[in-house]
């Protein structure tokens, strides 16, 4: 994997975990919006893929977690935690494929990990982070492993596509089913047996990933979120996003907010 020409940062964030991660993390239902690359300070971990791979992490490795990664992580063993991660969102060029994965041989990074977390902390230090983060990445970028995406049937294809395109719209199955050139019935059928979700529950999905991203990058309400991922109810929508994410859009906004940042780029 490499780092296309003319890829753009949009959003970066960096954040030491130490300490609190005494109970299992849960990203099963629904992924986070940005992609992720941790390197392992101390103690042990497991990240366990919904599939039911499972990764263990002990110091000086790194996770790699992709946008559409899905997972359970967990503390393993009695030794406290210790890793930082550098979330990042880029207007294109880095794949969903590559799921989530473990890169060793790395330990010579620790001390850049290290320099970006302090430099993120200070915010005149702006460009001393963005020198470091592109640093870790020219060496890590290279050794992820692309996995080959899922191969859909072309009717329904066009349907996901129709559907990430038109999430806040108010589609029907029948119209969806149209798209496809599939009766309803055969359509919710095939849909389900190739996206693991009926079309209702995909599109609530890609609502609450954008969701997610405006939670991260804005300080808009419940209320103006709701509006713009399509919902009437701002409560419905409390009530899908814990459904998808397993807590309130408030607590989830929280669980982000590290100690400096993040930083937006237009």
């Amino acid at each position: 994997m490499n780092i296309p020409s003319g890829t753009k940062l949009q959003f970066l964030k960096i954040g030491k975990y130490s300490g609190k991660w005494t109970n299992k993390v849960d990203f099963s239902n629904c992924p986070r919006p940005f992609f992720s690359i941790g390197f392992i300070l101390g103690g042990k971990g497991k990240f366990c893929a919904k599939n039911g791979e499972s990764i263990e992490v002990e110091p000086g490795d790194i996770i790699v977690i992709s946008t559409a990664a899905t997972y359970v992580s967990q503390r393993s063993g009695s030794e406290q935690f210790t890793y930082i991660t550098l979330h990042f969102i880029f207007n294109s060029g880095f794949n969903d494929a590559v799921g989530m994965q473990k890169i060793t041989g790395c330990e010579h990074l620790k001390t850049e990990f290290e320099a970006a977390f302090k430099s993120y902390r200070i915010p005149e230090q702006y460009f001393d982070t963005l020198s470091i983060f592109y640093r870790i990445l020219q060496e890590i970028v290279p050794l992820i492993q692309m996995s080959a995406p899922k191969r859909l049937h072309n009717s329904i294809k066009k349907a996901v596509d129709y559907i990430t395109i038109n999430y806040s719209r108010n589609v029907s199955v029948a119209e969806l089913a149209g798209i496809a050139n599939l009766s309803p019935s055969r359509f919710f059928t095939v849909f389900k047996n190739e996206i693991g979700m009926t079309p209702i529950e995909y599109k609530n999905y890609i609502c609450i990933q954008n969701a997610e991203k405006l939670l991260l990058s804005t300080e808009l309400s419940m209320e103006e979120i709701s509006e713009k991922i399509g919902f009437n109810s701002s409560t419905y929508f409390r009530r899908t996003f814990k459904k998808y994410v397993g807590s309130s859009p408030r607590d989830y906004k929280n669980s982000l907010n590290f100690d400096n940042g993040p930083f937006h780029f237009g």
